[in-house]
């Protein structure tokens, strides 16, 4: 199996469709080169260029950024079709862009990061409240036997 370049990074859905114009679409993952993207209308077939807006932080924030389709494919629910993958490669990222990208791509790593740190954190509640349990459980025996 060949390994990617670049991280790809999950990105958190948004409450409404992302897309910046007429074809609203979701971000699902991305990287420094490229990002997938779900859509619920079709978009140009495969080596297509267009112009693609990533949505950023803060709800009014967006990258205009040109990209190439280089892969698509279908989502459903069950038997359902419900919509379209499309995986998107960048092309001419300026210097201003490529650093917005860097920051964003930060950003990402560092939620990813903070789910997993909650997580263990979960875990470890978790396991005190068993051994609390557990130690509860062996005091109670042992004062039986006291009396």
């Amino acid at each position: 199996m060949e390994k990617r370049k670049n991280d790809r990074l999950p990105v958190r859905p948004m409450e409404e469709p992302q897309g910046g114009g007429a074809i609203p679409y979701r971000v699902l993952n991305i990287s420094k080169a490229g990002c997938a993207i779900e859509s619920v209308r079709l978009l140009p077939n495969a080596q297509s260029d267009m112009k693609f807006d990533l949505p950023l932080p803060g709800k009014t924030d967006r990258l205009r950024l040109s990209a190439r389709i280089v892969w698509q494919g279908l989502t459903s629910r069950g038997e359902t079709q419900v919509g379209y993958l499309y995986g998107l490669h960048f092309t001419e990222i300026n210097t201003g862009s490529e650093l917005i990208l860097d920051l964003y791509l930060n950003y990402l790593r560092r939620e990813v990061h903070l789910a997993r740190l909650d997580e263990a954190w979960r875990k470890l509640q978790l396991a005190q409240e068993r051994i609390s349990v557990l130690i509860a459980c062996e005091e109670k025996k042992g004062a039986h036997y006291l009396h």
